[in-house]
């Protein structure tokens, strides 16, 4: 069976549809009965080779690496703190700072695994793949 929308199909069940393909894809298709995520898996590569190869010159320890996608801090908020050896301690009275200074604040401006735990509004939780709110806010 061949369609372009699922309601089409007998069921609703996608491993029952086909693929259409236009000339210009078929012609690049070498693989007899090839599944879909192969198919799609093999452009998807083939496209960032590409990038490498015209960004980079194939060379990928030239591709930068970052621990998160984030744009850099220029300033965190002022929260009273006092700084020994290093060491930096927070003495926290009656009154609690607010939650996002006051998170903010320990993140510090380095673009780190810190930063990103505390600063995600959403997480993705550990036994699944469902994202959450982040916990800690």
């Amino acid at each position: 069976m061949a369609a372009e929308d699922i309601e089409a199909v007998f069921d609703q069940d996608p491993p029952c549809l086909c693929i259409l393909q236009g000339s210009v894809a078929i012609k690049h298709s070498k693989v007899k009965d090839e599944p879909i995520k192969d198919l799609l898996g093999t452009i998807n590569s083939s496209l960032i080779n590409k990038l490498i190869n015209a960004r980079y010159g194939g060379d990928t320890s030239k591709i930068p690496t970052i621990d998160y996608l984030n744009v850099k801090p220029t300033s965190v908020p002022s929260v009273a703190g006092i700084e020994h050896d290093g060491i930096v301690s927070y003495k926290l009275d009656q009154i609690l700072p607010e939650t996002a200074p006051w998170l903010e604040t320990i993140a510090g401006l380095d673009l780190n695994w810190l930063r990103a735990l505390l600063t995600s509004a959403i997480i993705v939780q550990v036994q699944g793949s469902s994202y959450v709110n982040n916990p800690i806010h």
